[in-house]
């Protein structure tokens, strides 16, 4: 991994290039241990053609989603280019999420949680990822 440093403006550079063609969850965890070591620099990677800013410096700007989807339930995670996100997904931060949740044929849909939020009434929903996130889904039989 190559990389520059630039003292006067407090900024890193990391060139992951190579290694995001080959694999990029390696990258997130070198990244991530170079965030938190360098803090209070902000952290970036390349993506072979452009710089993406991944850290402010004191936090890195990805976070976790953790789905609970329940027995008789589906659940879609969507941003906005149409990325689809499952359990233990890396969320860039602000990225704004489409949540829908639905029960299968034969039941209702008893428990929707967002962020610990309960979004039964709000289907589909949207969220902006500010920190990790948990959905929890639940159905009972009709």
């Amino acid at each position: 991994m190559a990389y520059a440093q630039n003292f006067y403006d407090k900024i890193f550079w990391f060139d992951t290039t190579l290694q995001l063609a080959s694999d990029a969850e390696i990258v997130e965890q070198k990244t991530a241990k170079a965030a938190a070591l360098d803090a209070p620099y902000d952290v970036y990677i390349s993506n072979g053609t452009s710089w993406i800013k991944i850290s402010d410096g004191t936090t890195l700007a990805y976070f976790t989603l953790t789905l609970t989807i329940g027995d008789n339930t589906t659940l879609t995670v969507v941003d906005s280019e149409s990325n689809a996100y499952s359990d233990g997904s890396r969320v860039k931060s602000g990225a704004t999420l489409t949540i829908t949740a639905a029960a299968d044929a034969g039941y209702t849909l008893s428990t929707y949680t967002v962020g610990g939020v309960d979004k039964t009434s709000d289907n589909p929903t949207t969220h902006t990822m500010s920190a990790n996130l948990a959905i929890v889904t639940a159905a009972t039989e009709s």
